[in-house]
């Protein structure tokens, strides 16, 4: 998908560190990662942007919203993004905003 070939100068200021979790079904192959309102403000990134996952290799996805009752500290992205970054379900990974 065009995510994965976008230049993107990352912002170093902030990186929050969350726990991956399954996707839910009209997520998958849409290359969005849900995280919590509160994490996203931290970030200072809105519904949309670009952010940069990291586990053991990176790659790009597009910042939700969390659903209403998942943890804060939780990221949700689907198998495909997991196996980019060879990752796998109750594994930290790291994030960070893009500037574009």
């Amino acid at each position: 998908m065009f995510l994965k070939n976008t230049y993107c100068m990352m912002n170093e200021s902030m990186v929050l560190e969350l726990i991956v979790r399954e996707a839910r079904h009209q997520d998958i192959k849409q290359d969005i990662a849900r995280i919590s309102k509160e994490k996203m403000k931290e970030l200072e990134i809105k519904e949309g942007d670009l952010i940069k996952i990291k586990g053991n290799e990176e790659t790009v996805a597009k910042a939700l919203p969390a659903y209403p009752n998942d943890e804060k500290d939780n990221i949700r992205i689907d198998g495909y993004l997991r196996n980019e970054i060879d990752t796998s379900i109750g594994e930290k990974v790291k994030i960070k905003k893009l500037n574009q």
